[in-house]
């Protein structure tokens, strides 16, 4: 039997986080490309599912496997290609999802135009963002960013949940996100600025620790 806590859920972001630590640990730091690419495209294949169930309808399944098609041509052009083949997978996966939903979609023009907007939005902030962790790992010292990034992400995070989950207190913006609160933005900053100030240790001559510092905040 497991303890209650765990069964009550909240230790399992701990048994989550240590599950996925050792794939995350050996994408950071392996010299294979296509296996930093196949772990990379499968975290983004994973955040796409959860934002396609919320945001684009979960009877979509057609337009979920086009967003992944065009994660796809994004993560593999920004691997092989650099940044011109990331450019050039996002715009292959915008005008995919484009021409699919009004094709889909003849003369439903309102929900085409507003699962449109949300697709592309989906690809701006999943794909396109995501798909530098795999330019950052192309740099010199590459690893040792992209480890930081995530660490001082990963502690912002946890930071938030702890620090909102214990001081409570005045809601974030109640419409949007009913839970965020103002003291577990201010725990989450907090991490992370220190997480960015410590880490001048690991990355000496990189950047100073008040660049650091302001990386872990933003």
């Amino acid at each position: 039997m497991l303890p209650e806590k765990i069964r009550k859920g909240e230790p399992g972001r701990w048994l989550i986080a240590l599950a996925l630590a050792i794939p995350t640990l050996i994408a950071i730091f392996a010299e294979n490309k296509l296996f930093v690419l196949v772990l990379v495209f499968l975290v983004g294949a994973f955040a796409w599912w959860e934002y396609s169930a919320n945001l684009l309808g979960r009877n979509r399944t057609g337009l979920f496997l086009i967003s992944l098609l065009g994660w796809a041509a994004v993560s593999v052009g920004t691997t092989f290609a650099g940044p011109e083949g990331q450019a050039a997978g996002l715009v292959f996966a915008l005008v995919l999802g484009g021409f699919y939903l009004m094709w889909i979609l003849n003369g439903e023009d309102k929900i085409a135009l507003n699962l449109i907007a949300r697709y592309g939005f989906g690809h701006l902030y999943l794909s396109f963002f995501l798909s530098f962790a795999l330019l950052i790992k192309t740099f010199d010292r590459g690893a040792n960013f992209l480890f930081f990034v995530i660490l001082a992400t990963s502690l912002a995070d946890t930071g938030a949940i702890y620090a909102g989950s214990r001081l409570k207190g005045p809601k974030l913006c109640p419409k949007i996100s009913p839970n965020k609160t103002i003291s577990g933005l201010l725990g989450g900053c907090a991490l992370a600025a220190i997480t960015g100030a410590l880490s001048k240790y690991y990355l000496p001559d990189e950047f100073s620790m008040g660049e650091l510092t302001l990386v872990g905040l933003g």
